[in-house]
């Protein structure tokens, strides 16, 4: 068996998490789908997804240009502080 390591974000990539995470589930809510959902959608497996959704895990790149793609919204967007909300996207 394969030993992982997992380093520990440090704080920017703890704060860039968070937002993508906050910023994803506003899109999800305003598209009305599911992690699962998303996940098809997205042809990725539902475990990594959730551990980068309760930041145990950095967000990886490509999972970020993805999620801009498939929502259409830009990288700043989706990793930003300010939280997306629907008037944002019209």
């Amino acid at each position: 068996m394969k030993n992982r390591e997992f380093r520990k974000c440090t704080e920017v990539e703890f704060e860039i998490s968070n937002n993508f995470a906050s910023n994803l589930f506003s899109l999800m809510r305003i598209h009305k789908m599911s992690r699962h959902d998303l996940c098809n959608v997205l042809n990725i497996r539902y475990s990594s997804f959730n551990r980068v959704m309760i930041s145990q895990q950095r967000v990886p790149v490509s999972l970020i240009l993805k999620c801009c793609e498939y929502f259409n919204v830009t990288i700043d967007q989706l990793i930003s502080r300010e939280r997306i909300c629907v008037t944002k996207l019209i």
